[in-house]
């Protein structure tokens, strides 16, 4: 090996380090601190949740960046990069203007995400990532992962009545509906996608990691990150491992996280308006 092919060398080496050490990070963020003292510290959520989200949201902002000129290989394109640059507008935006369940006093939320992706955007604008076009097959993926959302919601829906019946009744305007699915895509999708669907599987995949491993190990940190559902259901646990192969079997067939996102946030709000129907 020539001296510029080892300088080479060591500088990929140097930069796999850092993309492992930024997952680390968002690794730490989701398991040892939000499940932990989401489990034995409920009450600590108040300041806990804005610094897992904020944090999660700042990290994989840090990571798009750092890993731009191979984001396909992460399962990012122009559409799943486009929602998670948009989202915190889109969010802040929708519930200026309409708020149903009060939360536009956690105005920090969507502040701090939207300076975030400003940033995110001006740097991508300046430094061109290398992403994979839009095509028919992206389009098609999303449309799939539009109905995959649907019936798994009502599912999981449908059975969260019977296992923990819904107390009072909630309105499901079209409106609302649309607001409770971009929560989901703001507190949900666009924090969990990236890094199980995301950056772990590509990262692993670089380590020579077969797809069906991946697929089983992220589903089951996947579980070990809502550990905290155990004061309420531990049988929803399972639901959580079976949703987590769904989401990372989507994001592995379409090569995007773009769809597990959308399914994500669809899963998550379909599924409280089938229980709260008590169908």
């Amino acid at each position: 090996m020539d001296n510029s092919s080892a300088i080479l060398n060591q500088t990929d080496k140097n930069h796999n380090r850092m993309t492992l050490i930024l997952i680390l990070l968002l690794l730490a963020l989701r398991l040892p601190f939000m499940t932990v003292i989401g489990v034995f510290f409920y009450e600590a959520s108040l300041w806990v949740m804005p610094i897992f989200e904020n944090g999660t949201y700042l990290i994989t902002a840090v990571l798009i960046w750092w890993e731009r000129k191979r984001l396909e290989q992460f399962h990012i394109g122009y559409i799943a990069l486009g929602i998670i640059i948009l989202i915190p507008f889109v969010y802040s935006i929708l519930f200026h203007f309409y708020d149903p369940y009060g939360t536009i006093d956690r105005l920090g939320y969507p502040l701090f995400r939207m300076i975030v992706a400003g940033l995110l955007l001006v740097t991508l604008i300046v430094q061109r990532p290398v992403l994979k076009k839009v095509t028919m097959k992206s389009v098609l993926w999303i449309i799939i992962a539009i109905a995959v959302g649907i019936v798994i919601g009502s599912l999981m829906g449908y059975v969260y009545s019977r296992l923990m019946p819904s107390e009072g009744s909630m309105t499901h305007t079209f409106p609302q509906m649309v607001s409770r699915f971009i929560r989901q895509l703001f507190y949900a999708a666009v924090n969990e996608e990236p890094l199980f669907r995301g950056f772990l599987w590509g990262y692993l995949m670089l380590k020579g990691w077969k797809n069906l491993w991946i697929l089983l190990f992220q589903a089951g940190l996947f579980m070990i990150g809502h550990s905290y559902y155990i004061t309420q259901n531990p049988g929803s646990l399972i639901g959580v491992f079976i949703a987590a192969c769904i989401l990372g079997i989507i994001a592995w067939k379409s090569r995007s996280i773009a769809g597990s996102m959308v399914t994500h946030g669809l899963v998550n709000s379909v599924s409280v308006i089938v229980q709260s129907l008590g169908l």
